[in-house]
């Protein structure tokens, strides 16, 4: 699985941005009992690409963090954490951008 939100326009991730403590919290917070121990320690942010209008998603700690492309390279807890926040991510910007887009009855 591909983990860029691709066509994200400026306000959109902007959007998103200010609501990053809020998103993140509610994925770290989403998981049960047994999962929670395992996910404690992973760190992940998202951050915009100016060239492609893409969010990427970011993994790591200790201030060393990689951009996650796909489940390569990522141990269960971290891919776990990032499915749960693309999905999340996802979710939002549809929210962001469906009302904005046109509605046909016909095409």
């Amino acid at each position: 699985m591909e983990y860029l939100l691709k066509g994200v326009q400026h306000a959109e991730y902007n959007a998103l941005k200010a609501a990053e403590t809020d998103i993140v919290s509610a994925v770290m917070n989403g998981f049960n009992d047994t999962w929670i121990p395992k996910v404690a320690g992973v760190k992940v942010t998202f951050r915009y690409n100016l060239e492609r209008n893409s969010i990427g998603i970011f993994v790591g700690a200790n201030g060393h963090q990689r951009l996650v492309l796909d489940n390569e390279g990522l141990d269960e807890s971290e891919a776990v954490v990032v499915a749960s926040l693309y999905q999340n991510l996802e979710q939002r910007l549809d929210r962001i951008k469906l009302p904005k887009e046109s509605w046909v009855d016909f095409v």
